[in-house]
């Protein structure tokens, strides 16, 4: 199913696998799959895409709960 929604539209999917939730005790949904080391999931092209720019500090606007400090 993520490969599908990275197919149709990536900027939703990367926002997606980041959107707290309060379903889920406002976790995200690739903090989820790390935690339970779900390794297939993590190793979609779309959580690649996501831990990149996570990890090169290209957050988007959108996901206040991520912040890069100094």
């Amino acid at each position: 199913m993520l490969d599908i929604c990275w197919k149709e539209d990536r900027l939703y999917t990367s926002d997606l696998l980041v959107r707290e939730s309060p379903i889920w005790g406002n976790r995200t949904v690739l903090s989820m799959a790390a935690q339970f080391e779900m390794e297939e999931f993590v190793a979609q092209p779309a959580c690649h895409a996501k831990l990149a720019k996570i990890w090169r500090g290209d957050i988007a606007l959108r996901s206040p709960s991520y912040q890069v400090t100094s």
